[in-house]
């Protein structure tokens, strides 16, 4: 591989790897809103049961994007031959 294509696969991981950091923060901080917002010991009708669906379709959206970052993270280990 040359010098100028291993360059741009090892930019490529170093952002995805910050990405990664960023995707699993925002991740964590959903589920425990998602957590707080379906409180088992709330009254039922107290449940934000609207806000804890928006909430989720968020981090359906945020995990596949975390998904697709750690394919091509690995894939890239593959290329640089870090498997």
């Amino acid at each position: 591989m040359m010098d100028k294509e291993r360059q741009m696969h090892e930019g490529r991981l170093a952002m995805d790897k910050q990405e990664i950091v960023k995707l699993e923060l925002k991740i964590k901080g959903l589920l425990e809103s998602v957590r707080l917002h379906l409180d088992p010991l709330e009254k039922i009708a107290e449940l934000e049961i609207g806000v804890a669906f928006l909430e989720m379709a968020e981090l359906v959206a945020t995990w596949r994007e975390y998904k697709v970052i750690l394919a091509n993270i690995k894939k890239a280990h593959k290329i640089l031959g870090r498997e």
